[in-house]
């Protein structure tokens, strides 16, 4: 077991452990060189207020924080009423890769865990992640379930696609449900929202699972995309880490040329500027993959 775990971690290394800390880096550098450009190119400040700045947007916290709980926010309503704490690195959306690392090196505990009290374990855990009660934030309840849960079927020689595919119709009726639900009582913002929001994650995720596993199937069989999209592993994992850079960007690019009125210039830059920021990731991705195809290769964690 040892044996394994140890060439998981080395995978790990260059597919999670790299690309969050180069990632995160340059999110940092990224921030600092756009906001001192705006300092001295205005006139306006100094070294000295640059400073001032970066202390009061870091909320005081030291360098390691940064890499793993600078940001802090509040999720849905737990079982008591009470607000789900949730953090994550300087690039917030990284907490997911930050909650994957904790949990490969948790990874012998789970394993443990499993064989000793089996499924009950897997029942325990989903009943947390319902109910929201926990007294830690890393890593989050719905990392720690859905890992234990696929951990759980390979130990049991199950893979995770093959027993989502057995119950598919009922997730995409549940899904579809719980959508309207959610919607109606404004998800996580509300307390009945928070109750049924965990179903409705479970539901979308066994869903979505299974609609990509059919349309793969169906491509295999069909031949019905071109060669250069049969691997999209790369793009989509780049589109998630590159797109908090150029987002503000493509939601003002939306508005400059959006007609004037609130609810229809709403409207327009919500449905359009994500888009924007994904054909506008393409193609830097696709220049890079040009131009410098090992530098992307480490961005991206070797998923070319």
């Amino acid at each position: 077991m040892m044996k394994d775990y140890g060439a998981k971690w080395s995978r790990r290394v260059s597919s999670l452990l790299v690309p969050y800390l180069l990632w995160n880096l340059a999110y940092i550098i990224f921030v600092v060189v756009i906001h001192a450009s705006r300092i001295f190119v205005s006139g306006t400040g100094d070294m000295t207020s640059l400073y001032s700045w970066f202390t009061e947007w870091i909320h005081g916290a030291d360098f390691l924080s940064l890499l793993w709980d600078s940001g802090r926010w509040d999720s849905r309503f737990d079982w008591l009423g009470g607000r789900i704490a949730m953090s994550g690195p300087v690039l917030y959306p990284l907490w997911y890769m930050r909650d994957l690392l904790v949990m490969t090196a948790l990874a012998p505990l789970i394993y443990w865990l499993v064989n000793r009290i089996g499924r009950y374990f897997i029942v325990a855990l989903f009943l947390l992640y319902i109910s929201g009660l926990s007294f830690f934030s890393v890593p989050a309840l719905s990392t720690l379930f859905f890992f234990s849960l696929g951990a759980t079927l390979a130990i049991n020689d199950e893979t995770i696609i093959g027993r989502f595919m057995l119950y598919r119709r009922w997730a995409y009726v549940l899904a579809v449900l719980l959508a309207g639900i959610e919607v109606y009582f404004d998800s996580g913002n509300t307390f009945i929202g928070s109750l049924f929001y965990p179903f409705f994650i479970c539901s979308g995720v066994v869903s979505a699972v299974c609609m990509t596993t059919q349309f793969e199937e169906r491509r295999m069989k069909e031949r019905c995309l071109p060669e250069r999209m049969k691997n999209i592993a790369g793009l989509s994992f780049f589109i998630f880490l590159f797109h908090p850079f150029i987002l503000g960007l493509c939601h003002k690019a939306i508005l400059a040329v959006s007609p004037d009125g609130g609810l229809l210039t709403a409207t327009i830059g919500y449905l359009t500027t994500p888009l924007l920021c994904v054909v506008m990731c393409t193609a830097v991705y696709a220049l890079l993959m040009k131009l410098a195809p090992s530098v992307l290769g480490i961005l991206v964690g070797e998923r070319l």
